[in-house]
């Protein structure tokens, strides 16, 4: 049967999911005849804590033709070199996941097994040491890297961004208004189905108003509330990522402003810090079955050091994910599909890796089993991967006498996460897919901070002395120490260069 494009499209829900759904397929279909709409409720707030960001974001960014100064100034945004992760291994444990790959290849040997050699022989320097954007960042810097910076050399790094979520919905929505995309405000009283199939024909809202759409993006949050209705099938993964609340608050903004997302041990989870412009983000990602919601809220707020400028809440979260997020002509979007947690940055990386699926797969007005087959196949296989490389975080840790620390370390893992750590251990490196997000410079960053050290380096390395090793390694700090210092700090950055 011939098939042709649908007409309407129908965003249902806001936030920042909702509007990186209008903006990119208005975008996407820019001349055409595709409807777009989107459905929110000014009465419903939105969960709005998604203030961190990984690269990738530059790139959805760019689709959409969006000046990063005036971005930066229009969110209250500051960048993002990696994440500083605080007391992980055990309470005095410092490690720092930066967006490059650790020093550079000698020889056609790769970094990690001089790093490793110099580690076997007493050598205890850490490996984000040979990390140009790891060492900027912890000493309060910033720059852009340069473009024709070799491939494979240490000036080769990549970076993010912080931002307001709410500026960030608000400025897509902008965007998405002057793109042709209809905004409705409306609270969905009623979904009307087709008897025939069970597809949504409609949708009905409080005031009366009928929405029609031929394909739906739901984009509800954890209600889910147009996928929920079609299928309810959520794989809970709750056993291998413990943590299901989080408590949030704002403080006021720092001197300092720091290049990077702080993530901090705590007694039953773990809490980030994020700086903005304007204020700091905060938030204790912890597991009920360890602290109730009172002691972690007095341990979160002992934590801050200062009175928070707004909260705190505690949000409730269940870690898992649909196993189907493409059920008839409903496609979930963000955490309608399901939630991790925030640990590594990944939620609107998710929003944007699914658009991008949808639309390299997208429907036409007859049903096409095999393109949702597809889709739901590629998004599940992402996140499942993201999934392993989070608990990675939490299994080696050495934090001895502290349950939930002992829970994560005596869990029993997935074979697909066992079989990543022996080959790191047993190896010295890990081979991922080409569509693996996390890729192995972020796997050595996590397993090396957790205290896992390859057993094994290249033999030709044997035929170098030690010393002749570590003086590899000192020329390689030798050089970043000597770049660092000659950098402004993220601040002056800001401000010479983005807000004026």
């Amino acid at each position: 049967m011939k098939s042709h494009g649908i007409k309407s499209l129908v965003v249902v829900g806001g936030g920042s999911a909702g509007w990186m759904a209008a903006s990119y397929f208005a975008k996407k279909f820019m001349g055409t005849d595709l409807e777009i709409s989107l459905v929110e409720s000014s009465e419903i707030g939105s969960v709005g804590v998604g203030e961190a960001t990984v690269p990738a974001i530059k790139y959805f960014l760019s689709e959409l033709d969006i000046d990063e100064k005036e971005f930066v100034r229009s969110t209250n945004a500051t960048f993002k070199l990696g994440i500083d992760f605080k007391g992980w291994c055990n309470q005095k444990s410092r490690f720092f996941h930066p967006f490059a790959k650790f020093g550079c290849r000698i020889g056609s040997v790769d970094f990690i097994n001089y790093w490793t050699k110099a580690r076997l022989s007493g050598c205890l320097e850490p490996i984000d040491a040979y990390s140009l954007p790891a060492q900027i960042a912890r000493y309060g810097r910033f720059a852009i890297p340069k473009a024709n910076a070799e491939s494979d050399g240490m000036l080769n790094f990549n970076y993010a961004y912080h931002f307001d979520s709410s500026l960030f919905a608000a400025y897509l929505k902008s965007i998405s208004v002057k793109m042709g995309v209809k905004s409705i405000d409306g609270t969905i009283k009623t979904i009307e189905k087709y008897e025939s199939n069970g597809a949504v024909k409609s949708l009905i809202l409080e005031d009366g108003s009928e929405i029609f759409g031929d394909f739906y993006i739901d984009c509800s949050g954890f209600s889910g509330l147009l996928i929920n209705s079609l299928d309810s099938e959520y794989e809970d993964w709750s056993d291998l990522l413990p943590c299901d609340s989080a408590c949030v608050a704002q403080t006021k903004t720092c001197d300092d402003l720091g290049a990077y997302t702080t993530s901090t041990a705590m007694s039953s989870g773990w809490r980030w810090s994020i700086p903005l412009q304007n204020r700091v983000g905060n938030g204790y990602v912890y597991s009920s079955k360890f602290i109730d919601d009172e002691r972690a809220k007095n341990e979160f707020l002992d934590s801050l050091g200062e009175d928070p400028i707004t909260g705190p809440k505690v949000i409730k979260f269940r870690p898992g994910q649909k196993k189907r997020v493409w059920v008839g002509n409903v496609f979930s979007v963000g955490l309608s599909s399901g939630f991790l947690e925030p640990l590594e940055s990944t939620s609107l990386y998710l929003v944007q890796y699914s658009l991008l699926v949808l639309f390299n797969n997208f429907p036409s007005d007859v049903r096409n089993d095999y393109l949702s087959r597809k889709v739901n196949d590629q998004v599940y296989r992402q996140v499942y991967n993201m999934r392993d490389f989070l608990v990675a975080h939490y299994c080696n840790n050495d934090r001895n006498g502290e349950p939930f620390w002992d829970y994560c370390r005596k869990n029993r893992l997935p074979e697909s996460l066992l079989s990543r750590i022996e080959e790191f251990r047993e190896g010295g490196s890990i081979d991922v897919g080409k569509d693996d997000f996390f890729k192995e410079n972020s796997w050595v960053a996590i397993l090396t901070g957790m205290g896992v050290v390859p057993e094994y380096f290249h033999p030709k390395l044997s035929f170098l002395g030690g010393e002749a090793v570590r003086a590899e390694l000192r020329s390689m700090k030798e050089a970043i120490d000597e770049i660092v210092p000659k950098l402004p700090t993220h601040n002056e950055f800001l401000k010479n260069n983005v807000i004026f």
